[in-house]
């Protein structure tokens, strides 16, 4: 019988994991929530309006920075608890950037004056791929990247306009301008001194997952139309100003975290 001591999960609030989550607590196996994605006051998986009991949640929680604890509350975990251990996979291409994808934007800049790189998301797929393409049409100077989280067969009439599945989304980064979405967290991922987040607020969503993070970084926009959306593209990258989204060195934080547990 394998009796492991440590049960790591990605989305502590899925049905599956709040279950293997109850079963470890009663069995006293340490139980830890890497974050997955977001976690803003959008997400109120991590602060329960009232104590419910923390039967199903996790005994610790690592996040991607500091940032992120004013969105936990004692409902759902003790401070204590959260680690910040940044994000291995993008401080890895952060590192060594892909040099295909480097080339093919180097030679998309000989034509276009911005690169934006579009991050699609399945609830608002059909909203943002509307968008695009009247943006595109009103900005011919610029080339827009389309990247889906499930690949399906869109017919983007710009030339502008590329639909791209043969990179890595992370791989874009700190290649691109802009980067368009609805609320998705590679917006984030992507904001340096050169590039800036762009945010369709549908369904107001991005109002409800990113408000408090537009009112703390200067380089995030949420725009209500495609109008406010251009306006923001054409804006030039100003010096990043705003809290640090990403802790460095997730090795050793991780590491630094497992000597603490055992």
């Amino acid at each position: 019988m394998v009796r492991p001591k440590v049960v790591f999960i990605n989305c502590g609030y899925s049905l599956f994991h709040q279950a293997l989550i109850y079963t470890c607590n009663i069995k006293k196996i340490e139980t830890v929530e890497l974050q997955h994605g977001l976690i803003t006051a959008g997400h109120i998986q991590y602060s329960p309006n009232i104590n419910i009991g923390q039967d199903t949640f996790p005994k610790h929680l690592l996040t991607f920075s500091n940032y992120y604890s004013q969105f936990i509350n004692t409902h759902f975990i003790c401070p204590l608890n959260i680690c910040p251990i940044g994000h291995y996979y993008r401080e890895k291409k952060i590192k060594k950037s892909n040099l295909a994808c480097e080339k093919m934007v180097m030679d998309l800049r000989n034509k276009y004056k911005k690169i934006v790189l579009v991050a699609s998301q399945d609830i608002i797929e059909k909203e943002l791929i509307s968008s695009v393409q009247k943006i595109a049409v009103s900005r011919p100077e610029y080339c827009f990247i389309f990247k889906q989280r499930v690949a399906s067969d869109i017919n983007f009439q710009p030339d502008n306009v590329i639909l791209d599945e043969k990179y890595n989304i992370y791989d874009f980064i700190n290649l691109v301008d802009c980067n368009l979405s609805c609320f998705s967290t590679n917006v984030l991922e992507s904001l340096s001194n050169k590039t800036i987040g762009v945010l369709m607020d549908f369904s107001n969503l991005a109002s409800e997952y990113y408000g408090q993070i537009k009112k703390d970084c200067n380089t995030v926009f949420i725009c209500k139309t495609n109008e406010d959306a251009i306006k923001a593209l054409d804006l030039e990258a100003d010096s990043y100003r705003g809290p640090s989204f990403y802790a460095n060195n997730n090795k050793q934080n991780v590491e630094a975290f497992l000597n603490h547990l055992s």
